[in-house]
């Protein structure tokens, strides 16, 4: 082995500890990765919902009052012909 692999920091990357590391110790960080997976995209999808609904209610208020300022148009409209 060269002097650059030995020590702890790389001691994951040696093919021997592979072997000796348990199953359960594998098995334990697949599925906490796993969950890391799963909560990141159910943020992301999260996220995703909460931008939509405030473009959505942005929208909203727009036209309403876009259908306020044609009610006081007609209204006034309206007034003056009679």
């Amino acid at each position: 082995m060269t002097k650059a692999f030995e020590g702890p920091m790389f001691e994951y990357l040696l093919p021997e500890t592979a072997e000796v590391r348990p199953v359960s110790d594998i098995l334990a960080a697949h599925q906490a990765a796993i969950e890391f997976q799963r909560e990141v995209e159910h943020r992301q999808a999260f996220e995703d919902y909460c931008q939509w609904y405030y473009k959505l209610a942005a929208q909203n208020q727009a036209e309403m009052l876009a259908m306020q300022n044609d009610a006081d148009s007609f209204l006034w409209w309206r007034g003056k012909s009679s």
